[in-house]
């Protein structure tokens, strides 16, 4: 699976490319060669991967040797890619023209250099209090290896789920609350992540139109700054300064 859901989304790009042509229902309707990719959780690593990232297999499978006590359910659902036959593979595709990964699983699957080759402009969120991919390994760490222009939205308190539309989340109640499952904010308790995550894929796919320098305000740190609820304060960045990488990355040599 973990390299069929990028194979899957280019199959449908070239099936949408085939309907702008030769259907006339659909023609002239998609522009394929201006696609924006979105993916949450392993649907982040997906994107990361057709914005350009390469998965390193080579490099996964030293790191999944390491002890499962310091695994997250992410880690681990990266990790089953250690049974892949080849070391690396890539599946950029030119169409993709901006990507926004949500909580992405990355931690392993990339490698130490395999998000440098992302080529197009990249959001990343990140939630502090998400048990299922946690913030500093999966998102903040790697946001560095990201060359092209880029931004990382960081909502403190918020949970893996908090995100999603409660419609689509079931019953939590059963689950254990332990280091890495339970307790998740959702529903009416995560709005206002809700709202921001509204507002930043709405600016973000408007950088792909006409009015694109309309919604750029959007897209600012002073924007979220002055947005920002007590309840889950939120800041927006645009890099992380290499005195701060190398603390991040001493701290997960001791916790992750």
């Amino acid at each position: 699976e973990i390299i069929e859901r990028p194979q899957d989304l280019i199959f449908t790009l070239n099936e949408l490319e085939k309907l702008n042509i030769n259907d006339p229902r659909f023609k002239g309707k998609f522009n394929t060669n201006n696609t924006l990719i979105f993916g949450y959780s392993f649907g982040g690593a997906t994107a990361l991967a057709l914005a350009g990232g390469e998965f390193q297999i080579d490099q996964l499978r030293k790191n999944c040797d390491q002890s499962f006590i310091s695994f997250s359910l992410g880690k681990a659902t990266q990790c089953l890619a250690a049974e892949l036959p080849k070391d690396r593979y890539r599946f950029s595709d030119p169409r993709i023209k901006r990507a926004i990964a949500f909580a992405p699983t990355a931690s392993v699957l990339f490698g130490e250099t395999g998000l440098n080759q992302v080529q197009v402009p990249t959001l990343i969120l990140t939630q502090s209090s998400d048990k299922v991919t946690p913030a500093l390994p999966e998102q903040i760490a790697i946001f560095s290896q990201i060359q092209t222009e880029k931004l990382l939205l960081g909502v403190l308190g918020a949970t893996h789920l908090s995100v999603r539309d409660p419609g689509t989340i079931g019953d939590q109640s059963w689950i254990p609350v332990t280091p890495i499952s339970g307790g998740e904010v959702i529903a009416e308790a995560s709005k206002d992540v809700r709202n921001y995550a509204k507002g930043i894929v709405l600016a973000t796919a408007a950088q792909l139109t006409p009015e694109a320098q309309k919604y750029q305000v959007f897209l600012t740190p002073e924007y979220y700054q002055y947005i920002s609820t007590p309840a889950f304060p939120v800041r927006l960045i645009t890099d992380i300064p290499p005195e701060t990488q190398v603390f991040i990355e001493e701290l997960l040599k001791t916790q992750y």
